[in-house]
């Protein structure tokens, strides 16, 4: 997504991770790799919340790689659900979306299940290979982010400190 088509600011520097990257200005992927342990898994998402709290004051959206996963431990599940939480309120006001991508319809069906439980608060999509992932998020960061950073399209956008500024729709 070349820049010059997007009117307003985005994200261009992924967390400093090697499962993270920038795919282009405001989408960054995160690929988990086939297997790996509890502390790696504590690693990237302890410099994903870095990221979170340092760097995020754009529009982004995130390309989920778990395409060559084949297992998460419940652990690694609450380690990540951990670490959401504490940045829910920067994602709830920057994430523009996601777009997952898994192959397996196992994977599909778990996070189907895992989203009727707890939906996202950001717009998602599953898809079974990355360039589809990517042309969706793209164009989708595009359209809903042309409102910032008067109000994204969505609701519940706003970061802690600025709900008490700023009317929501």
């Amino acid at each position: 997504m070349p820049t010059s088509t997007v009117p307003f600011r985005l994200i261009t520097r992924a967390p400093a991770h090697p499962w993270f990257r920038m795919v282009a200005p405001g989408l960054v992927e995160l690929a988990m790799p086939r297997a790996t342990d509890d502390e790696a898994v504590v690693l990237a998402f302890t410099e994903l919340e870095r990221w979170m709290f340092a760097d995020v004051d754009a529009p982004y959206g995130f390309v989920i790689r778990l395409d060559g996963v084949f297992a998460i431990t419940s652990r690694q599940r609450r380690i990540v659900a951990e670490a959401e939480a504490r940045y829910a309120s920067i994602e709830r006001r920057y994430n523009a979306g996601q777009a997952i991508v898994m192959t397996s319809p196992v994977q599909r069906g778990i996070f189907t299940a895992f989203t009727w439980i707890a939906p996202p608060v950001w717009p998602y999509r599953i898809f079974g290979d990355e360039a589809a992932a990517v042309s969706w998020l793209a164009a989708h960061v595009a359209d809903v982010g042309a409102e910032f950073p008067d109000g994204l399209r969505w609701r519940g956008r706003l970061r802690d400190a600025d709900a008490s500024s700023t009317v929501q729709p």
